[in-house]
């Protein structure tokens, strides 16, 4: 006979999971209850490719793989452990010195050792290129060639400056090339060039009232201020416009802060 159902149900298993059955409904299994692998990209792309003899895959971009060439000699050299083991598989030698050689034996002790210089420099002193003693030709340059000193006599037909140098209103003239001799200052002179320095140049004097200051800060003779922070003034303390440059007070003033009589003394520019 037929039935809707089976009166005991049965266990399905498919993969890893196990399931009752009885007939009154379907089941199903997911790819985790089986235990299947899920589907990607990189599978796809290994099972696309066709295996032969000394080929290895390797990605060439997301889920795209190829296969390249990888000889005896080449699974020998990536399963060496050591750097030692490397070279030997490489046919390296290293002679005592620490340099590395093609084969099994050791270079010459001048090749090693001309490999161990650091500098072109180091080279030439190991091969003892550097001594004069072993130059055999070649022009030497104009800028190796030392100073020579030798004795001579007479005095040559032409020179370009004099042996020792003479002094001509303290400027020294040895005629190597050209000087400009000034004609030494006199008190009139000086007179003449005080008097034509302008309001507030370098050298000239003038009565400021210092400020910029603290109240109670004073200035003794001798201290310098900035003309930016003064003013051209008389001696009652009556100001006018800031002077420039740098100014050396030669008097004494009781209250460097802009504020009256105590604030005004003489000054004279210096920079």
């Amino acid at each position: 006979g037929t039935a809707t159902k089976l009166q005991t149900a049965r266990t399905l298993t498919v993969g890893a999971t196990g399931k009752a059955f009885n007939g009154e409904a379907p089941l199903s299994w997911t790819l985790a209850e089986i235990g299947a692998q899920a589907a990607h990209a990189n599978l796809a792309a290994l099972a696309g490719l066709t295996g032969a003899a000394d080929r290895m895959p390797y990605f060439t971009g997301a889920g795209a793989l190829s296969l390249a060439v990888l000889t005896a000699a080449a699974r020998t050299f990536l399963a060496a452990s050591t750097q030692a083991a490397q070279r030997t598989a490489l046919n390296l030698f290293t002679d005592a010195s620490g340099v590395v050689t093609e084969g099994s034996g050791a270079l010459p002790n001048i090749v090693s050792l001309l490999l161990q210089s650091a500098t072109a420099a180091a080279a030439r002193a190991t091969l003892g290129a550097d001594d004069a003693s072993n130059l055999t030709k070649g022009t030497i340059p104009a800028a190796r060639v030392p100073t020579l000193n030798q004795s001579t006599t007479g005095n040559a037909a032409t020179a370009t400056k004099l042996a020792t140098d003479i002094t001509i209103n303290g400027v020294k003239v040895n005629a190597g090339s050209n000087a400009t001799i000034t004609a030494e200052a006199t008190s009139a002179s000086v007179m003449a060039a005080n008097a034509a320095a302008a309001v507030g140049a370098v050298g000239t004097y003038a009565f400021l009232l210092l400020g910029g200051q603290s109240t109670g800060v004073r200035k003794e003779p001798g201290s310098t201020v900035a003309g930016s922070g003064c003013r051209y003034t008389a001696v009652d303390g009556t100001g006018s416009t800031s002077p420039a440059g740098t100014w050396s007070v030669m008097g004494w003033a009781g209250d460097a802060d802009g504020g009256g009589q105590n604030s005004v003394t003489l000054c004279k520019r210096i920079a």
